[in-house]
């Protein structure tokens, strides 16, 4: 009799310590299916917001590039290879530098990932090293994009070629008053 009482006392605890885990455990899959929930519909947000961005970068007419903070082509738009007769595809991985060599523009890269502070320039000249002949000018403007510990591991280059406008602006400051200056 009394092993049967020792037998239904030690049943009961053991009843009661499955019970606790049991509650614990129905505890922990209910956070974690909520981890999930939340989880997923961020997800689907980043998907949302990355199909939008990519959007914009695919589809805006502004010349854009990515470029790592060594300044190799992670991305660029349609645009911007149009700008050099080149596909997108092109571009990725290959060094801004070995395809546009140019050390006053290299050295302007380099401040920028040193301080972390955005450059922007108009109507710069430049010449395709395979055009040498053809000189073409640009508003640029460099943006470093940061990491969490606030190092520049990124930058956004963005373009417009005013050429046109740059030509414009020669032949009528040169036109009239050359003929000025000569009466």
């Amino acid at each position: 009799k009394h092993l049967e009482e020792e037998l239904r006392r030690l049943n009961e605890q053991l009843e009661e310590e499955v019970q606790v885990q049991t509650d614990e455990l129905r505890s922990t899959v209910e956070r974690l299916q909520d981890e999930v929930v939340r989880r997923v519909l961020a997800e689907g947000k980043l998907r949302k917001n990355t199909r939008m961005l990519e959007a914009f970068f695919q589809h805006t007419i502004t010349p854009l590039a990515f470029l790592d903070r060594d300044f190799n082509f992670l991305q660029v738009n349609a645009a911007y290879a149009k700008a050099d007769g080149r596909a997108p595809e092109f571009f990725k991985g290959k060094n801004h530098f070995e395809l546009y060599p140019h050390k006053e523009n290299q050295a302007i890269f380099e401040k920028v990932v040193r301080t972390g502070k955005l450059y922007r320039v108009h109507a710069r000249p430049f010449t395709y090293p395979d055009r040498p002949e053809q000189v073409t000018y640009w508003d640029w403007q460099l943006t470093p994009l940061r990491n969490e510990r606030g190092e520049v591991q990124y930058l956004v280059l963005n373009l417009q070629d005013v050429t046109q406008r740059q030509a414009g602006w020669t032949s009528w400051s040169t036109g009239p008053s050359s003929s000025r200056s000569s009466r």
